[in-house]
């Protein structure tokens, strides 16, 4: 039993190799088994020692990789100044107008996009006019006359910079424009938040940063923050409509009071248990040290304008009763500040003097926390709802071991067997297990080694406690 036990642990190679040992009708020892897994071990290490030495001794290649590999054309004959370069490059043509450049390029029969020949404007992969994003060269671009009045301050430096981004690139392939545009400036609206103090279970009250939503029916909180406050929760079935239609059933609520920081105003407020009220606010963070925000106006929401998780929201059932006179303007570009119960909130557009030359195409958000998708986790794994209720048996069980087990000096558990009344249905198992056992004997008559071996394993099995003798010949329940 002990050596099959072993065979199976084996993997499929060398239990074929065991296999085309063995011989038909004769059972292998356990000797036999060591001294075949000796020999393999033997065998790998020498291959392995083998193929190391192989490896050290040849000498490493180098490999090189190239992502783009280019062949430089010759340059083609200006068709103006027949010299080596290409016909955007040329500076008679560029001093030329610009019907004259027209008519040079259809004369010479070249694409009006790029100015190159070969192909035509339709097959063209080369980018736009960068002034007006039409299908012609910058050079052929022709201001309307509106366009030519009021930009004639910029007419020179524009031309200059895109004449010198052209001409730079004469000498290199078709430039490539990975993730960069010129937009106009960004905008961004902010969202009245505050941050309000939240009563719980504890004594403390808890702070919380609230989005102000004067277009709600309802106050909402998250689940996250509800388990944080472990208030008793009620069922309830509401549901919450919004853009396009959209519908969430919700069914928790629960009652909480909320306490505001800049005075002593208190609110007993109703909240739905949403699983999630919206992304971080502010879309993007942005600087306000240079803001007229004296400092006794005592913001509701100190970091309003770095961007952040938001936990609860409150609606118009009570957005209107915290607002109170005062209102204080910060500039062009900037919010306006109100002043409520909570402090003063921040809200409206705001908008970027400088221009965003570089965006990522490719972005990527979170639409859950991290610890929202740690408890999605546990639910998947854990195996509570699937436990039945528990049972005598499992009481009785229970109790034996408490009775019965110790704990070995290697910090193993050991616990005896349980019996219970209903052995003697498993029916008389005392002549097959006589047969088996004078097969046995047989068997270790004719294999001397594995009867010692055999004999030493079970007076050890005994001698550990594990076993002892019987004075009972025959069962009555066998």
């Amino acid at each position: 039993m002990l050596i099959n036990l072993i065979a199976g642990k084996l993997d499929k190679k060398l239990r074929v190799a065991w296999e085309t040992k063995q011989r038909k009708n004769l059972l292998s020892s356990y000797a036999a088994m060591m001294e075949f897994l000796e020999e393999q071990c033997r065998i790998s290490e020498k291959l392995d020692t083998s193929v190391k030495t192989s490896t050290e001794g040849t000498k490493p290649k180098t490999v090189a990789r190239s992502l783009v590999v280019s062949e430089p054309k010759p340059l083609a004959k200006c068709p103006v100044c027949s010299a080596a370069h290409e016909l955007r490059a040329c500076e008679l043509f560029r001093a030329k107008g610009v019907k004259e450049r027209f008519e040079i390029a259809k004369r010479c029969g070249i694409c009006f996009n790029c100015l190159s020949k070969g192909h035509q404007l339709r097959a063209c992969l080369s980018s736009s006019c960068r002034r007006c994003g039409k299908k012609h060269h910058s050079l052929l671009h022709e201001d309307s006359p509106s366009q030519v009045a009021t930009n004639v301050g910029q007419t020179t430096s524009s031309e200059s910079v895109i004449e010198e981004s052209q001409t730079a690139n004469v000498q290199t392939e078709t430039p490539t424009t990975l993730c960069a545009s010129d937009v106009e400036p960004e905008k961004q609206t902010v969202l009245s938040t505050a941050i309000v103090l939240v009563d719980g279970l504890c004594d403390s009250p808890y702070p919380c940063r609230v989005v102000l939503d004067s277009a709600s029916q309802m106050n909402f909180v998250t689940e996250r923050f509800a388990n944080l406050l472990s208030l008793k929760t009620k069922p309830a079935d509401v549901t919450v409509s919004g853009l396009n239609g959209n519908r969430t059933r919700l069914c928790r609520k629960l009652r909480t009071t909320i306490r505001s920081r800049a005075s002593d105003f208190t609110a007993e407020l109703e909240f739905l248990v949403t699983p999630r009220i919206t992304g971080e606010l502010p879309t993007k963070s942005f600087d306000i040290s240079q803001w007229p925000i004296s400092s006794e106006q005592v913001l509701a929401d100190p970091t309003f304008n770095r961007r952040g998780p938001v936990d609860m929201l409150i609606g118009a059932g009570s957005f209107w009763n915290l607002m109170l006179d005062g209102r204080c303007e910060l500039g062009p570009n900037r919010p306006a500040l109100r002043y409520t119960k909570l402090g003063w909130i921040a809200g409206g557009v705001i908008a970027s003097d400088t221009t965003v030359v570089a965006r990522t195409l490719c972005q990527t958000a979170d639409d859950q926390p991290l610890i929202e998708l740690l408890r999605n986790f546990y639910k998947v794994e854990s195996c509570d709802e699937l436990r039945p209720s528990p049972k005598a048996d499992d009481e009785a069980c229970l109790e034996h071991f408490r009775r019965t087990h110790e704990r070995t000096e290697e910090g193993r558990y050991v616990v005896r067997y349980p019996f219970n009344e209903r052995k003697r249905e498993l029916g008389g198992s005392r002549d097959t297990a006589l047969r088996r056992f004078l097969a046995l004997e047989r068997k270790l008559d004719k294999q001397p080694d594995l009867k010692e071996q055999y004999s030493r394993f079970i007076r050890e099995y005994e001698d550990l406690g594990h076993m002892r003798g019987t004075t009972h010949l025959r069962c009555e329940s066998c």
